[in-house]
């Protein structure tokens, strides 16, 4: 069966009809359903695709009828100026803004809790004042990983992530943002942001990969 999908269309929102092994559409030939998502892989025959609702969905090859690459989902943060965002985050620093040039990265909680999927292990959060909030992921009692937040009404700005030497690639990071997101959700704070040295390629890449949209990017005054 061919079709113009291929490893051209990673890391791009597609759709992709597929047949239905076992099932009869209602003309009596095969059934089809169509998948909506995020192409993650494809490689020996089988292309991943993750759907908006954070499910991997593996699709033989052979079974793909047809499928295109689609625009992205309208961002809810479009409406938002990058005067508004910046005010916002000014409120919620608590010390001087990092020196220019910095993505401004944004999600809402809901989908960073869907694409990150159940957290695990001992965490534990705590309010230390003046709307810090310390979520720490635990190994025999003691913290591995740390992030620090400053939260003020529906908005949170992420301050510092930081995983011991010994529990890097272990997946203490994406543990500790599972916590985050649950703490988070738990003070009825719905948008996360973040901060990132846009000559960080390594840290841009993990928030693009777990559903950030950067809004803007900040400029030296002048």
């Amino acid at each position: 069966m061919t079709h113009s999908l291929g490893p051209h269309v990673l890391g791009q929102r597609v759709v992709v009809r597929r047949i239905v092994p076992g099932e009869t559409g209602p003309t009596g030939g095969p059934a089809f359903t169509d998948v909506l998502g995020t192409c993650e892989s494809w490689s020996d025959g089988e292309v991943l695709i993750r759907t908006e609702e954070g499910d991997e969905v593996r699709i033989p090859t052979g079974l793909i009828v047809s499928g295109k690459p689609v625009p992205p989902r309208p961002s809810r943060f479009r409406r938002l100026t990058d005067a508004d965002v910046d005010a916002r985050l000014d409120a919620l620093r608590g010390e001087p803004a990092p020196p220019p040039p910095v993505d401004v990265q944004l999600i809402g909680v809901a989908r960073l809790a869907r694409s990150l999927g159940e957290g695990g292990g001992e965490v534990r959060s705590s309010d230390a004042g003046d709307g810090t909030l310390v979520v720490e992921v635990l190994h025999d009692g003691e913290p591995v990983a740390t992030a620090t937040l400053r939260h003020d009404d529906e908005w949170a700005l992420l301050r510092t992530l930081d995983v011991e030497d010994d529990h890097r690639r272990r997946g203490s990071r994406r543990l500790l943002l599972a916590a985050v997101t649950g703490a988070l959700a738990e003070r009825g704070i719905s948008v996360l942001a973040g901060e990132i040295p846009a000559d960080d390629p390594a840290a841009r890449g993990l928030a693009s990969a777990i559903g950030f949209e950067r809004h803007h990017t900040t400029t030296a005054a002048g």
